[in-house]
């Protein structure tokens, strides 16, 4: 039952309905569906010398409109489908939804890409060898990816090479391109296995960011048609970054473990931080510094490879949250040297199996969009036997998030959406969510290990006159989503 003492409103109005019901939702992915197949059936038509069919009617004013119910809207489309080949594109449409179904699944093998990235002498190499033998324990298959500019650098290629920003631009690419085709390789193999297994990325697409001016970047993304947000958040379930030692552990910087590293130690110290950057905006950035010993250091990343990957962990991972008084405009980041980005984000709870729901089991996907690219996840989240909430995520395409919106929302649950605000402070990642249905209710957010002792708040963040809400249940996703939050039990969590 609801905490007596609790108010009988979520903090914030309830969210107003979406204009975009969840009918023109379901809709927009049928005709996506039925389109397709149409497309795939006169494909056959045509290599059999028949007579090609026209193609699939746009929809009526009233497709694109908010109506009553997804089944009138269903009947609507359905019905201006030709006659000759209705049954042929609705069994082709039948199975490319059962496909996509069959993709969402909770219970089929997970494939993880994580990356592993920092300045010199972080520790890189040495967590890939344990993490490799941790994941291998607990029956993952690994795969681990080389990073490609090394390859570069030890069959060739040298300095002298790179004479101008187009010579730059064009080594960088080749590079990306490199690193792209080995990531999806080796992605390729690990699904032929058909079992759980982790992809292991020395280093990732975004870090040759921190190599070369950020106009000579955009001549890269350029010249690739790649685009920040798929490059950056729907390649990589996670990434971990490992601090230099040139930054807090200076006495064991060295030069000597990697025949092509040269950097001095104030050049290491620029390069981290820049690689840092490169990466601020990814839903799963984490960061490994030097302010324990190097093996607890260790210890750290395999816990939250553990986390990542739905394994209980040996050491807590801890979250805060505080709610703030109001959101600090953008200025202020750019004010005080804080690179930052901002994304829009939904995020949709979907229906569970009773169950399934019964033994605490919940699951949501999520949209991040930015600058108009969208990256699409999925988390499930369960109770193992011992009691502990673990979490499963997953990077979805944008077809599985389509029908799974349309098809499958929770309809007890109000749709959240956000307005989130990534930036690094010390190292720290912190996250502001400000919930744009709730009267703009902004929150901050982090992660911390139990071996962290202390957190450096931005000083333009006043903590102390924000209110800690982290083990208040009415500031999670979890319960504001709820219609009737008398259906909400205190045992569950949902982060926000």
């Amino acid at each position: 039952m609801e905490d007596p003492t609790a108010p009988a409103s979520p903090p914030g109005n309830a969210p107003s309905e979406s204009s975009e019901g969840t009918g023109s939702a379901a809709a927009a992915t049928l005709l996506a569906e039925l389109d397709g197949a149409a497309l795939s059936v006169r494909r056959r038509s045509s290599s059999r010398g028949e007579r090609p069919r026209a193609p699939l009617p746009s929809p009526p004013p009233s497709i694109t409109r908010s109506i009553s119910t997804a089944e009138a809207e269903m009947s609507s489309i359905v019905s201006m489908l030709d006659p000759a080949i209705k049954d042929d594109i609705l069994l082709e449409a039948a199975k490319t939804h059962a496909d996509v179904a069959e993709a969402l699944r909770a219970d089929r093998p997970h494939i993880y890409r994580i990356v592993l990235t920092g300045g010199p002498c972080g520790g890189k190499t040495t967590a890939l060898a344990r993490l490799r033998d941790f994941l291998v324990a607990r029956s993952f298959r690994v795969f681990t990816v080389p990073e490609a500019a090394t390859l570069f650098w030890t069959n060739g290629a040298a300095a002298s090479d790179l004479s101008s920003e187009e010579a730059e631009a064009a080594f960088q690419t080749n590079i990306l391109r490199m690193q792209i085709h080995l990531e999806d390789t080796f992605s390729r193999l690990a699904a032929m296995t058909n079992s759980p297994a982790v992809v292991l990325c020395d280093r990732g697409a975004m870090d040759g960011k921190a190599y070369i001016d950020d106009h000579v970047w955009s001549k890269v993304m350029e010249k690739g048609q790649h685009d920040v947000v798929t490059l950056r958040d729907q390649r990589y379930n996670a990434v971990f970054h490992l601090v230099s030692a040139a930054n807090g552990a200076e006495k064991y910087y060295s030069t000597e473990t990697n025949s092509t590293r040269y950097e001095p130690i104030e050049r290491a110290r620029e390069l981290d931080e820049k690689l840092k950057n490169a990466w601020v905006g990814h839903p799963k950035l984490r960061v490994f510094d030097n302010s324990t010993s190097f093996e607890i250091k260790l210890q750290r990343v395999v816990d939250e490879m553990a986390k990542t990957v739905g394994i209980p962990t040996q050491r807590k991972i801890l979250h805060r949250r505080f709610k703030l008084h109001e959101m600090p405009r953008d200025s202020v980041f750019a004010r005080n040297g804080i690179r930052f980005e901002a994304f829009s984000v939904e995020k949709v709870y979907l229906l569970q199996d009773r169950e399934k729901a019964a033994a605490g089991e919940y699951s949501f996907i999520r949209r991040r969009e930015q600058a108009g690219w969208s990256s699409y996840h999925m988390t499930v989240s369960s109770v193992d036997a011992d009691g502990n909430r673990i979490e499963r995520k997953r990077i979805i395409s944008a077809r599985e998030y389509a029908l799974a919106r349309s098809q499958r929302p929770d309809p007890d649950r109000y749709i959240i959406r956000q307005r989130r605000v990534c930036f690094l402070y010390h190292n720290q990642y912190f996250e502001i969510n400000t919930y744009t249905d709730f009267d703009d209710l902004s929150l901050l957010n982090m992660q911390i290990s139990e071996d962290e002792t202390e957190i450096s708040y931005p000083p333009w963040i006043d903590v102390e006159k924000a209110e800690d809400v982290t083990n208040d249940y009415r500031y999670n996703a979890y319960w504001m989503s709820l219609r009737d939050k008398s259906m909400f039990s205190v045992g569950q969590d949902g982060q926000s």
